[in-house]
């Protein structure tokens, strides 16, 4: 069934970034909790809150010179940019750090806070400036230096970078965080030797809980470095990732990468399977396989997948979406309709779903409900357009014709910027044989789009359509001057010429030209092969008829010309095969009279033997047939 919009919707890393990842990672904790750095260990003052009250306003600024107030002042913008700050509003928490560093230009604790906020308002230049002065007063503290270090690495400052990192490697040698933060700023150098070095030391750290980061970054580097020489260590490490941290997805996909390219897709999904098996299902595995899986067009295993994903995850709305599409594809359309209904509760709103709950509403032949619900979703939605030709399409099934065409004359006046809608209204206005209406629509399109070749062909055909002989060639000359390329025009025109038996050579060059830019269309092949008919050239007709016929045998025309040239060889066997195909599919009566002579007169005599004196040849009729034009359309 023809339905407009609907479809089934359902990516190496690098070290680029990867300090800043990890440091987000490790220090985002402290974006959770309520003031979270005021009694920090870093502290250099070591203080608690100040007993006295803190002053209601910033009007109180400067009461007076006198040190206990100064602190209270500090304390005051430091609780209050810490608020600030757990509540996302990072460019209010920056101005009362800095009013509180103005008041305490020596706290590291400030100086470490302005640093972070920056960071992630995203000014790393500033960050810097204030790391570097948390650095002066604090040159050992850990957090500090991590971050210093992950800017320098941020503008390749490298050696600044490794220089942090081995400082904190020798205050502290037991601290695996300095030795990831090294390994990967000598990946990013393509230092290889020397980042491999450290992240193996990094595994052999008893109690890391990120061990699963060193095997992994580990064999991503060796991978980078050597593949082949490292083969067994990057399988190895990456084995070894995964046994620290099972449902670790990054390690996980890499190593079916591998497996792909080394022992074939059939290898990696068994062992995907295997592994969900031993270790459960994995939502985020599941849902990295389950897009796979729509991309390759299995529904069904992608439909399990699914499952997993929506059983786990805290925002389903998608998912189901997905489900349901499937459904619809498989034709399963009780089903959808539930999931279609589920969602509507979810997403009352929801264009999206409307949609697609109207086409199944549109295949189930529920067409009141399915054009009332194409006619809800909104102006504004990307669906709107697919939505009104599909309404306009039930309209014409329900013989409304003119409801139809309100439809999409409304939908060119609002919007005119899409060529499509103008040449579906005059296909339209076509089927209603409203010729004239349709080359208007036509016309005043090509004042809008002066270089687009298809409004001058459509022209051309509802030219035909009149029988103006004269108008359709200057038509589909004018889409030729457009597009020289235009292989439907070159095939209207070439056929054209054939069937008003003028200038055969002419013919046979568009027919040619045509056929060098698209050699698998049936109607392009079709023409050739009728040409070198018209031309006596039977065994080059049979070559490019035969292709058209296998492309497209419902085709009657088709067959039809294929069986004159098997006659011409004198092939009566095929060509009475392929004129009773050609008669299954007609529906003219005057062509149905000449395909029932030709089936007569193409019988041979043992085959007239065969069959009792008496019978005639019996009219087939199927209800899905069809007679086709030179485009195409039905």
């Amino acid at each position: 069934m023809e339905v407009y919009g609907r479809e089934v919707q359902v990516k190496t890393k690098d070290f680029t970034g990867f300090l800043m990842l990890v440091f987000m990672l490790l220090t985002s904790a402290c974006a959770t909790q309520r003031f979270p750095y005021y009694d920090s260990a870093f502290n250099d003052r070591n203080r608690a809150p100040s007993s006295i009250e803190i002053p209601e306003s910033a009007d109180a600024q400067h009461p007076s010179l006198d040190k206990v107030n100064k602190q209270s002042q500090t304390d005051y913008f430091f609780i209050a940019a810490e608020m600030n700050a757990y509540d996302g509003q990072q460019v209010e928490a920056i101005a009362q750090l800095e009013s509180a560093y103005e008041l305490d230009p020596k706290s590291s604790v400030i100086l470490y806070r302005l640093a972070m906020e920056n960071y992630r308002a995203g000014k790393n230049k500033e960050a810097l400036k204030w790391a570097e002065l948390a650095i002066v007063q604090q040159p050992k503290q850990k957090d500090i230096n991590i971050l210093a270090a992950s800017l320098y690495s941020t503008y390749k400052q490298y050696q600044k970078a490794e220089s942090i990192y081995k400082k904190l490697i020798a205050i502290d040698n037991t601290d695996p965080e300095a030795y990831l933060y090294l390994a990967a700023v000598y990946s990013e150098q393509k230092k290889y030797s020397e980042a491999i070095k450290y992240f193996t030391k990094l595994t052999r750290f008893k109690d890391y809980s990120q061990k699963h980061l060193a095997y992994y970054y580990g064999a991503r580097t060796k991978f980078e470095a050597d593949r082949l020489k490292y083969f067994k260590e990057i399988k190895s490490d990456l084995l070894s990732s995964l046994k620290h941290k099972p449902d670790y997805l990054d390690a996980l996909q890499f190593y079916g990468q591998i497996i792909e390219k080394t022992e074939g897709q059939k290898r990696l999904f068994a062992f995907y399977s295997d592994y969900q098996k031993k270790h459960g299902p994995i939502p985020r595995l599941a849902e990295v396989l389950s897009q796979y899986f729509l991309e390759k067009g299995d529904y069904d295993n992608a439909y399990e997948q699914l499952e997993i994903v929506e059983s786990s995850t805290q925002d389903p709305i998608q998912v189901k979406l997905k489900m349901a599409l499937i459904l619809i594809d498989k034709k399963i359309y009780d089903q959808a309709l539930d999931r279609l209904e589920e969602l509507t509760a979810l997403v009352p709103e929801s264009d999206k779903v409307k949609f697609y709950l109207a086409s199944i509403y549109h295949e189930t032949k529920k067409n009141e409900l399915a054009i009332k619900t194409y006619l809800e979703i909104q102006d504004s939605s990307k669906h709107y357009e697919d939505s009104v030709k599909n309404a306009a399409l039930l309209y014409r099934e329900v013989r409304q014709n003119e409801k139809a065409l309100s439809l999409l004359k409304k939908l060119t006046q609002s919007r005119p910027e899409n060529l499509q809608n103008y040449i579906v209204y005059s296909q339209f206005l076509e089927d209603a044989k409203k010729y004239d209406d349709g080359i208007d629509v036509l016309k005043r399109a090509s004042k809008k789009f002066p270089k687009e070749a298809q409004l001058p062909y459509f022209i051309g055909t509802l030219y035909d359509k009149k029988n103006n002989k004269v108008e359709m060639f200057n038509y589909m000359y004018k889409a030729i001057e457009l597009d020289e390329r235009f292989a439907l025009a070159l095939n209207y025109v070439a056929y054209s010429l054939v069937e008003a038996n003028q200038d055969i050579q002419k013919a046979k060059d568009l027919a040619l030209r045509a056929h060098r830019v698209d050699k698998d269309d049936p109607y392009i092949n079709d023409t050739v092969g009728w040409i070198y008919y018209q031309l006596g050239d039977y065994v080059r007709a049979v070559e490019y008829l035969e292709r058209a016929h296998k492309a497209v045998p419902q085709v009657s025309i088709i067959a039809n010309h294929l069986g004159d040239a098997y006659v011409k060889l004198r092939k009566f066997e095929q060509a009475y095969d392929v004129y009773k195909k050609a008669l299954f599919n007609e529906t003219d009566p005057d062509k149905i009279r000449e395909l029932s002579i030709k089936i007569s007169d193409s019988e041979t005599p043992q085959r007239k033997l065969r069959r009792p004196a008496a019978a005639n040849v019996e009219r087939i009729k199927d209800e899905s047939a069809f007679d086709v034009n030179r485009d195409g359309s039905k």
